[in-house]
């Protein structure tokens, strides 16, 4: 199932127009040649850039509070209602349908 998950997501990967490889005709002196196309590669922004940008701390900062409650809710969902919940297969049940439910709704969610 994860595999079948990490090939459509793949599928729907596309590359970002801002960090193209860019061809520019350069013109010579010498009119009757026809122009040399350069490719210019963009390198990005170093990691220094990154880790002093607003944008890299908003980003952490939104998916750990997106990840973590959400992950520790799921790996103790049984202990957490053991309290008012006896029956051992319906919690079970309900972890299981939890996890299904949230591993498809990431799909849905990352196609918006």
């Amino acid at each position: 199932m994860y595999a079948c998950l990490c090939m459509v997501s793949i599928l729907m990967c596309s590359r970002n127009p801002e960090f193209a490889i860019k061809s520019e005709p350069v013109k010579d002196d010498n009119e009757d040649e026809e122009p040399v196309v350069i490719q210019k590669i963009d390198k990005g922004v170093s990691i220094n850039d990154a880790l002093t940008s607003g944008k890299f701390w908003l980003i952490s900062l939104i998916l750990f509070n997106g990840l973590f409650f959400g992950l520790y809710m799921a790996s103790v969902f049984k202990f957490a209602a053991q309290g008012t919940i006896t029956d051992d297969k319906y919690l079970t049940l309900a972890g299981a349908v939890g996890s299904v439910c949230n591993g498809s709704s990431r799909v849905i969610w990352a196609s918006l």
